[in-house]
C-alpha cells in the first residue's frame, strides 16, 4: 500500500509536470506567434524604408541629372554669348578702323583741296597778271 500510495503520488506529480509542460508549450507557441508577427512587422517596415530610400535616391539622381542638364545648357549659352561678344568686338574694331581710315581720307582730301585752291588762286593770279599785261600790251 505504501508503494501504491507512492506510485499514485508519483503519477500525480507526472500529471502536474505534463500540465506544466503543456502550459509551457502553449506559452512558447504564443511567444513564437508574437515573435513571428513582430518579425513580419519589422520586415514590412524595413521594406517600406528600403523603398522610401530607393525613391529618395531616384529623386536625387533625377535632380542631379536635371542640374547637369541645366549646367550644360547654361555653359552652351555662355559660350554662344562669348562668341557673340567676340564678334561684336571685332565689328566695333572694324568700324573704328574704318572710321579712322575715313578721317584720314577726309584730311587728305581737305589737304588736296586746299592745295588745289592755292594752285587755283595762284593760277588765277597768274592769269590776271597775264591778262593785265596783255591789256597793257594791247593798250600800247
Amino acid at each position: 500500500t505504501a508503494l501504491l500510495e507512492e506510485g499514485t503520488a508519483l503519477q500525480a506529480q507526472v500529471a502536474v509536470l505534463h500540465t506544466r509542460v503543456a502550459d509551457l508549450d502553449a506559452e512558447l507557441a504564443m511567444s513564437r506567434e508574437s515573435w513571428e508577427g513582430q518579425r513580419a512587422e519589422a520586415l514590412a517596415l524595413l521594406e517600406e524604408e528600403k523603398l522610401a530610400r530607393a525613391k529618395e535616391q531616384q529623386e536625387h539622381s533625377d535632380a542631379i541629372g536635371a542640374l547637369d542638364d541645366e549646367t550644360l545648357r547654361v555653359a552652351s549659352q555662355r559660350d554662344l554669348l562669348e562668341r557673340e561678344v567676340v564678334a561684336a568686338s571685332e565689328k566695333l574694331m572694324n568700324a573704328a578702323t574704318a572710321r579712322d581710315l575715313a578721317l584720314q581720307e577726309k584730311e587728305a582730301l581737305e589737304k588736296t583741296l586746299q592745295e588745289r585752291g592755292r594752285e587755283a588762286a595762284s593760277y588765277s593770279s597768274h592769269l590776271e597778271k597775264e591778262h593785265s599785261e596783255g591789256q597793257e600790251l594791247t593798250a600800247r
